[in-house]
């Protein structure tokens, strides 16, 4: 009885050999390749942009010797260019309110009874020297500007301080600050009024020179 059950299961094992090394030899005479041509390409991934900032140009001005950027969502407003008072204006270009005001003055004076001025910082590569005001900010820049910010207008908060980083004056100015917070301006025997005794000299010291104390008569 053990015997005939041996040889009833011997065809099947021979069977199932067989069918084995038939499917391995077809596998090794024809190997699969899969059609990729018939896969559907994953989309591509639209990366995202960062907003792109509005455009900014450039002001340049040869006569009084300097220039900056500005955003085109202000426009340019130039009053009074050919006269001795002139101003550069940037205002919003939908509500005509002013941002910016440059005024050019070659001869600013600050008298102590309406004109106080703060300590001076850096702003960008030049020096800016605040001015008390109850409106807005103003400044002076080189003894010859005044520089006027609208404060109070929120949209503008970020761009401003972009807008006086970008001011750069392209002139030689014949005074340099002094080495010592005094300048000497005792009169000698024979002598003239000295170039940085001059009125002119010491309001420039004052406005661009930190460390300036006065004259020393």
């Amino acid at each position: 009885m053990v015997k005939s059950q041996k040889i009833e299961k011997t065809p099947y094992l021979y069977l199932i050999l067989t069918a084995v090394a038939f499917v391995i030899l077809l596998l090794t005479l024809y190997p699969y390749k899969p059609n990729f041509s018939k896969l559907s390409a994953l989309p591509t991934p639209t990366p995202t942009l960062p907003p792109i900032e509005n455009e900014w140009k450039i002001y340049h001005d040869d006569k009084y010797a300097f220039e900056f950027q500005y955003p085109s969502s202000l426009k340019l407003i130039l009053q009074n260019i050919d006269k001795t008072k002139s101003q550069i204006k940037l205002a919003d270009a939908t509500t005509d309110q002013d941002i910016v005001v440059i005024e050019y003055l070659p001869s600013f004076s600050c008298p102590k009874e309406s004109c106080q001025l703060l300590l001076p910082q850096t702003i960008g590569n030049n020096i800016f020297v605040p001015i008390q005001s109850e409106i807005g900010q103003s400044y002076i820049v080189n003894s010859k500007y005044r520089i006027w910010v609208n404060t109070n207008n929120q949209k503008y908060i970020d761009v401003v301080p972009r807008i006086l980083s970008s001011l750069n004056f392209f002139f030689d100015s014949k005074y340099t600050c002094p080495d010592s917070e005094w300048v000497d301006c005792m009169p000698g025997p024979n002598q003239g009024i000295k170039l940085e005794c001059t009125s002119e000299a010491l309001n420039w010291f004052k406005l661009n020179c930190p460390n300036f104390k006065g004259a020393a008569l």
